[in-house]
């Protein structure tokens, strides 16, 4: 036996499919040696949160159907994304997120690969032109820069095994192989990517197909497989018919045709077939740093499959050009066609655009999947023609021919035809030499084909030296792409940040006992200052959707690509991303929020790029300071506040040059201004705001404090004098003053602050000049002086939180990257109401939008609850007494119990979706969808239990047709090995 195994270990397959396994072991080695973690963009945003919290679902003993996390409540089962059925995803169930996240995509990558080995092998491809096929679909372009999407590589990674699995069983016909295509199907949709499911469904389709013709003697056998595939969508029923469900209650429902075509491949983007990074696009860490300049996003156009793969699939069409070959290049050409999308002439797109169910996907640019596979496989075959042909002078005169072209169109590409934008990623004039994006596609390009022209002599190794050479021309290309940008190990996602204990400290660690609301794009200023991004370390501190997750933070806001329409309408009209519509109208006077229990407001500090101090030169008594002043705006009624931020200046004592102007009326000690600054610690991170009074008489003063028609009936003091200047006016000769304040605090570091003026009733007209500012360290005697660059301009326009009625939002402060605002105005997440009105949805959202009834009369939503129908219940709000409290909270139930002394309408703040039934002491009654899109039911006088619990009928129906269908799949196939028997038996 052990000799047995010795001998299979040792053939030369098994060594290239060991070869394929631990090939990403190298090519990811900074995720194998634990130092990142593999979720860059969308992977940290989407697919680690949702995989994380369904495993802890598990590990505490619930079914993971409902997400409470996000949106407000939606489908998680049905939404797919975390792909709960597909095995390569249960290492969460086992490992914290961080390593599981890392098995779960490396896993991805060996099974790619060894796939499309098998299946290159099966097409009578030889081990190296196998290898070849394997190497380049495993690090080609469409896999690796999807690498945050983790369910489409997933869904990808099954593809070659799909096909490989139908000519199985079109060369043998074994009910088997029919058993294994029908099992990869559903391991493919349960991968959870609709998307590119169907795209592979298709493919594998035609592929049966055109076998069917091309193996005229197994043709009833790859036309039956083509019915297998039929079944193995059937074995999936459990999975596709919620997410059916759910796509029709999803902003997909309505897909336009812009939707359609959104990120449609520009037809230029072809270069970047030849040279990647033509238009920017690498990870600026290392070799390629020239920023990117074409559409967004370079991820959904990257491409790339070698330099290496064009030529030898030109290569294979033009030595051999047998059935299969032509297929693929078929293939390439209209998966390419396709991607391009919406830039078809004469708008002929928009015919694909009424083919059912592919029109309810955007991104034609994800048909690169098509193209990439393609090449994968042209390429493998031609390193079979390379290595059979045996007219040398032929092929070294076609592969000459090949490479020659490629190279002159890469050539062509890189200077006469490079983008016009194209930018070098460091201060210099853009030249060939300066920029390995343009010089390295050439350098390549020649050594290709002088590789290919080796080869094509029949050179000693040459083969192997090929395979080499497309392996490293893509992971040249691959190691500096924009997964290298994924999160540390050791980073945010390593520890609870402080604004996630803060929230689980403040709802008692009860998730349910309210929401927050994510601020995706930070608004704590608007200034070209302010980064237009988060980096992992921000997007998690401040629990940016879907990061709240990891720490069971329940969050209006959301990312998932299902996202429920009623509700993106509810809540102000969300993006699939979590962004708001008119936040300087949902934020004040709207009440959806106040609906949706959304207790704290969380916005990101902004990400500023803060030069170093100045010299401190000037002095003003004991003082330093700038040697010019800060030039900022004076403080008055429409302009009332100056920010600034600083680059972490450790500090015990800050010291103001000021004065006051149309100010002679401020009472002595009246506070005509606060200073505030913002701190952090130095140990937790923690961010905290101290602040001081600016009084008059003590701090500032009028600037003509001895102005001779002034001096006598001024009301406040003369503050400490900074400098003083001499005047000659109309009302006489005197001097102006500027006065000097300090004020102490803790030891700490600075990152920031503001300065404020505050109305006067005894002088509507005051102002505030701020000349300088200072920072003091007394225990170093180092100053730092504000300059200009440090402030914020434009504070007052902008709609920050500090700016929002404080009626509606009370500042809490900030805690790490987040600063955060609590909600004045919110309401419990459940409640009972004694009133009801009957109105359409388009009313209903402008009662919750404005506060207000069509009359003007204030809406008080925990008084009267908005419905769709007359409810058979005689509310009566003038006898109302009553109160609920939820008793048990669990993602697919919540108990509560209510008391009341009158006919009322419980209201829980969670999403109205089909699948939630309710009970009232436990007697089946009616859902009620309130309030546009919350759940109620109604109650009569008196105590009651009341139970809501989610049981989809979609999934109970998709498990049903899924065991039935794995019954007779199983029973045919048990039936056909006997008959197959008896018939072998009777021969």
């Amino acid at each position: 036996m052990i000799r047995y195994l010795r001998a299979r270990l040792t053939t030369p397959d098994t060594f290239a499919a060991l070869t394929v396994a631990f090939t990403p072991l190298i090519y990811f080695f900074p995720a194998v040696s634990a130092r990142i973690v593999l979720s860059p963009d969308d992977g940290l945003i989407l697919n680690l949160p949702l995989r994380a919290a369904a495993a802890q679902m598990l590990r505490d003993g619930h079914l993971p159907l409902w997400n409470p996390y996000i949106f407000g409540g939606m489908p998680l089962f049905g939404a797919a994304q975390c792909g709960l059925l597909f095995p390569l995803n249960w290492f969460f169930l086992f490992f914290k997120p961080t390593l599981a996240m890392n098995l779960t995509v490396i896993s991805t990558y060996i099974v790619a690969g060894l796939g499309a080995y098998l299946f290159a092998r099966r097409s009578d491809v030889n081990i190296a032109g196998a290898l070849t096929t394997a190497l380049v679909w495993q690090a080609s372009g469409f896999l690796v820069s999807h690498i945050s999407h983790t369910n489409i590589i997933q869904t990808a990674s099954l593809l070659p095994w799909v096909l490989w699995s139908i000519d199985r069983y079109g060369a043998t016909r074994n009910p088997r192989c029919a058993l294994l295509l029908a099992a990869l199907i559903a391991l493919q949709t349960f991968a959870g990517h609709p998307q590119a499911l169907l795209y592979a469904l298709l493919l594998a389709a035609a592929y049966a197909l055109f076998m069917a013709f091309d193996k005229p003697l197994k043709r009833k056998s790859y036309l039956y497989s083509i019915a297998f595939i039929g079944v193995g969508v059937g074995l999936a029923a459990v999975q596709i018919l919620p997410t059916a469900e759910l796509m029709r209650n999803s902003e997909r429902a309505k897909a336009t045709y812009e939707f359609f075509t959104m990120l449609s491949l520009p037809p230029k983007f072809a270069l970047t077939f030849l040279a990647p990074y033509l238009w920017g696009g690498g990870d600026g860490l290392m070799l390629f740093r020239a920023p990117y300049t074409g559409p967004p996003y370079y991820g959904e156009f990257a491409g790339y499959a070698g330099l290496l793969t064009i030529m030898l699939a030109v290569i294979a069409l033009a030595i051999k050009s047998d059935g299969r070959t032509k297929f693929w290049c078929v293939v390439a050409l209209v998966a390419f066609a396709l991607t391009i999308g919406r830039f078809w002439p004469f708008d002929l797109y928009r015919i694909v655009y009424h083919i059912p169910l592919l029109n309810l996907f955007r991104v034609p640019a994800r048909h690169l999947m098509e193209v990439d596979f393609a090449l994968a496989v042209l390429a493998g075959r031609g390193v079979l023609m390379l290595s059979a042909s045996r007219h040398r002078t032929r092929l070294v005169f076609v592969v000459l021919t090949a490479g020659a072209i490629a190279s002159a169109i890469t050539v062509a590409s890189v200077t006469y035809l490079r983008p016009v934008g194209f930018q070098l990623g460091r201060e210099a004039p853009v030249s060939f030499l300066r920029a390995p994006e343009l010089f390295m596609p050439v350098v390549v390009a020649f050594v290709s084909l002088w590789a290919l022209w080796r080869a094509a002599r029949g050179r000693r190794g040459a083969i192997t030296l090929l395979v080499i050479l497309v392996w490293l021309d893509l992971a040249l290309w691959g190691q500096m792409s924009g997964w290298r940008r994924s999160p540390t190990t050791d980073g945010a996602l390593s520890r609870v940040p402080p604004a996630a204990r803060f929230v689980q400290e403040q709802n008692a660690h009860h998730a349910w006992e309210s929401r927050i609301l994510s601020i995706v794009d930070p608004f704590y200023v608007h200034t070209s200052l302010a980064a237009a991004s988060l980096d992992t370390e921000g997007f998690i501190e401040t629990l940016q959707p879907n990061a709240s997750m990891l720490y069971r933070v329940q969050n209006a806001a959301g990312s998932d690509g299902f996202g429920l329409a009623r509700y993106s309408r509810l809540a102000d009209d969300m993006e699939l991303w979590g962004a708001l519509g008119n936040p300087a109208r949902s934020l004040n006077e709207g009440r959806e929020f106040d609906l949706l229990n959304v207790r704290y407001l969380f916005a990101a500090r902004p990400r500023i790029d803060v030069p170093p101090p100045l010299p401190a030169t000037q002095s003003y008594g004991d003082y330093l300071f700038a040697a010019q002043n800060l030039g900022a705006p004076m403080l008055k009624s429409d302009e009332r506040v100056l920010r600034f931020v600083a680059p972490r200046v450790r500090a015990d004592q800050i010291a103001l040059v000021t004065s006051l102007a149309y100010g002679a009326e401020v009472p002595d000690g009246e506070v005509i201004g606060r200073v505030r600054l913002l701190t952090e610690d130095n140990q937790t991170g923690e961010r905290r705001m101290i602040e001081f009074p600016l009084r008059a008489g003590a701090d500032t003063s009028e600037w003509a404090h001895d102005r001779p028609d002034i001096i006598r009936s001024i009301r406040h003091r003369l503050a400490t004098i900074a400098f003083s200047w001499a005047v000659d006016g109309k009302e006489g000769k005197y001097e102006g003053h500027n006065y000097i304040a300090t004020f102490n605090f803790p030891n700490t570091a600075v990152v920031g602050g503001e300065i404020e003026i505050l109305p006067s009733a005894n002088a509507p007209s005051l102002s505030l000049s701020v000349l300088h500012v200072s920072l003091v360290n007394k225990s170093t005697t180092v100053t730092a002086p504000l300059r200009r660059e440090w402030l914020i301009k434009n504070a007052a326009a902008s709609t920050e939180p500090s700016e929002i009625n404080p009626a509606r939002w009370q500042p809490v402060g900030g805690i790490g990257e987040a600063i955060i605002h609590e909600n004045r105005r919110l309401l419990p997440r459940a409640w009972l109401a004694h009133e009801a009105r009957v109105e359409t949805d388009d009313v209903k959202l402008e009662i919750i939008r404005t506060g207000k009834f069509a009359d003007g009369n204030l809406w008080e939503p925990h008084r009267t609850v908005l419905v769709d129908k007359f409810l058979n219940a005689p509310l009566d709000s003038t006898k109302a007494e009553g109160e609920v409290v939820i008793v048990r909270y669990e993602p697919n139930k919540v108990a509560l119990k209510s008391s009341s002394t009158s006919f009322s309408v419980l209201v829980l703040s969670e999403n109205f979706y089909p699948g939630w039934s309710v009970t009232v002491d436990g007697r089946k009654s009616e859902v009620l969808r309130v309030d546009y899109n919350l759940r109620g039911v109604a109650l009569p006088p008196g105590d009651h239990k009341v139970e809501f619990i989610y049981r989809p009928k979609s999934i109970l129906l998709g498990l049903a047709l899924s065991l039935t269908t794995s019954a007779l799949l199983l029973g045919w196939c048990v039936w056909s090995l006997k008959t197959s028997k008896r018939n072998c038996i009777q021969r």
